[in-house]
């Protein structure tokens, strides 16, 4: 008795071509083949660095969305930002505006205080530790004069918990610790906006 193999009658080997230098991948044209999911990567980090160069029409930077998530439905208001580092700062406002808000900063709690006062907003965004008037005064201020004035309050001390423990007794709604993420942020702007 003979065993028949299952194997005898092998088709030939099939010899895979290398995809085609313009392959499509996800609606971009990659400008090297893509024979591997770990060239995907290089090529997603190349578009995304690409599309925050300059644009041609000379209107700015066109800085991709990639961290911001989905915000639709997104109360818009007036938001005042009060932080002393300023790449803090402009981060915040950044993402703020993004959002489909208008925003106001200020670099200490004095100039906050007096923009507040020039002009109310919906809500105060507030760093705790700053020169001039540090943000537990500032807090503390703001619930003194103005009944409904909405803040959060963000630190990145040493001891953080502390300082946020005693905004809150102050009167700030919500605090973060920083570092943060963006839509954690977001989210939290909203609900506070929205409550």
């Amino acid at each position: 008795m003979q065993v028949q193999s299952l194997h005898s009658e092998r088709s030939p080997a099939r010899v895979e071509e290398p995809r085609h230098r313009a392959m499509r991948f996800s609606g971009l044209r990659a400008a090297a083949p893509i024979t591997s999911p770990s060239d995907v990567l290089p090529f997603c980090l190349s578009r995304l660095m690409a599309s925050a160069m300059p644009s041609s029409r000379g209107t700015g930077y066109r800085t991709p969305k990639v961290w911001l998530g989905d915000h639709r439905g997104v109360t818009v208001a007036r938001i005042l930002v009060i932080d002393d580092h300023e790449s803090i700062r402009q981060l915040l406002c950044t993402v703020l505006e993004r959002a489909g808000h208008t925003v106001t900063e200020a670099s200490d709690g004095r100039q906050g205080l007096a923009l507040y006062r020039a002009q109310s907003v919906d809500l105060v965004i507030t760093d705790l530790h700053m020169p001039e008037l540090n943000g537990l005064d500032l807090i503390l201020e703001f619930t003194r004069a103005f009944l409904h004035v909405k803040v959060i309050a963000i630190s990145g001390a040493h001891d953080p918990e502390l300082s946020l423990d005693r905004a809150k007794l102050l009167g700030a709604r919500r605090t973060l610790q920083k570092p943060f993420g963006m839509d954690a942020f977001l989210k939290i702007v909203q609900y506070e906006l929205e409550h």
